[in-house]
C-alpha cells in the first residue's frame, strides 16, 4: 500500500518450550522494482511506450488457448517510409507517436495496443462488437485527419475482425493474415482520398 514491498518467511519452531511461529521480514522493495522495471521494458515498445510484440503474442497466445471472444484491429501507418524518405527519421517518430495519441483515448484500460513492427500495430477489445469498435477506429483516423498541420497527408489504415470461441484452434499468422486483408481494403480507400499523390505503403 506505501509503496514497499516485503518478503515474509513464516516457519514452526519451538520458543520457551512450546510451538511457536517465527516470521522473517526482510524488505526486498529494491529487488522488486527492478524485476518491475525489466519486466516492463521486455513488453513495451520504447519509441511509443505501448506493448510490443512479444507481448501482444503471449496474450494473443492465452486469447486462442482460452478460446475468449474478443474484436482484432490489425493497424498500419500510411506512408511512414515517405516520411522517413523526404522528412528524416525524427519526423517519422513524432508521425508515429502522432497516430498513438489519437487512438490512446478510443482505448479502455483492459484493451491491449501493441506496436507488432515498424508500422503495424494491434489492438485487441475484450467484450466488445466490431461494430463498436469500428466506430471508434473511424473516428480516431477523421480526427487524426483534420487535425494534422504536417505537410504531408496523416492517416492509417485498419482492419477488424472479431475472434469467436471457434477461431480458438486458429494459429496467430492466420488471423493476422485474416485482418491483413481488411486492412488493404482499407489502405486502397485511403490511397485514394489522402495520398493520392504519392505512394502509400
Amino acid at each position: 500500500k506505501n509503496g514497499y514491498f516485503y518478503q515474509i518467511t513464516s516457519f514452526l519452531t519451538e520458543w520457551q518450550g512450546r510451538k511457536a511461529y517465527a516470521h522473517v521480514i526482510m524488505d526486498v522493495t529494491k529487488e522488486t522494482r527492478e524485476a518491475r522495471q525489466l519486466a516492463s521494458k521486455a513488453y513495451h515498445d520504447p519509441g511509443t511506450g505501448i506493448e510490443n510484440r512479444r507481448y501482444f503474442e503471449e496474450y494473443m497466445a492465452e486469447i486462442m488457448e482460452e478460446k475468449r471472444e474478443v474484436t482484432l484491429c490489425y493497424m498500419d501507418l500510411d506512408g511512414l517510409k515517405y516520411v522517413n524518405d523526404r522528412f528524416g527519421h525524427l519526423e517519422g517518430d513524432e508521425y508515429i507517436r502522432s497516430y498513438v495519441a489519437a487512438i490512446k483515448p478510443k482505448i479502455r484500460t483492459t484493451d491491449v495496443f501493441a506496436r507488432i513492427g515498424g508500422d503495424e500495430f494491434c489492438l485487441v477489445f475484450p467484450g466488445c462488437h466490431k461494430e463498436v469498435v469500428t466506430e471508434k477506429i473511424q473516428e480516431a483516423l477523421q480526427q487524426m485527419v483534420d487535425g494534422n498541420q504536417k505537410p504531408y497527408p496523416a492517416s492509417f489504415s485498419f482492419g477488424i475482425i472479431e475472434l469467436h470461441k471457434e477461431d480458438g484452434n486458429m494459429a496467430l499468422e492466420e488471423v493476422l493474415e485474416k485482418a491483413d486483408t481488411e486492412m488493404y481494403i482499407c489502405k486502397r480507400q485511403n490511397k485514394k482520398k489522402f495520398h493520392s499523390n504519392r505512394e502509400v505503403r
